[in-house]
């Protein structure tokens, strides 16, 4: 029988992780998502996911738009266009 990779194992791990993590965006509007097209559902919770995904990182960082960049391994400058989509004040 084969061995799994290296990688695939760690892929595996990591998955396991997540699923096992109380994610704090668990609670996803799903509402009309199942009447729109995939393409629209995507769009609408991959934004909600970036709120939410920048909310925690902000909440880590203590409000420290720096921390917060280098948590979300972005420029500051990206960092902030992003807070500032979102109505996510510092």
């Amino acid at each position: 029988m084969p061995r799994k990779s290296e990688a695939k194992i760690e892929i595996e791990r990591d998955v396991n992780e997540f699923l096992a993590s109380k994610p704090t965006c668990s609670g996803i509007d799903t509402t009309g998502l199942t009447t729109a097209p995939l393409t629209t559902a995507k769009r609408r919770s991959a934004a909600e996911f970036e709120r939410c995904y920048l909310s925690s990182v902000m909440e880590k960082a203590r409000g420290s738009v720096s921390e917060g960049a280098r948590i979300a391994g972005l420029d500051r400058t990206n960092f902030r266009r992003l807070l500032h989509r979102y109505g996510i004040h510092y």
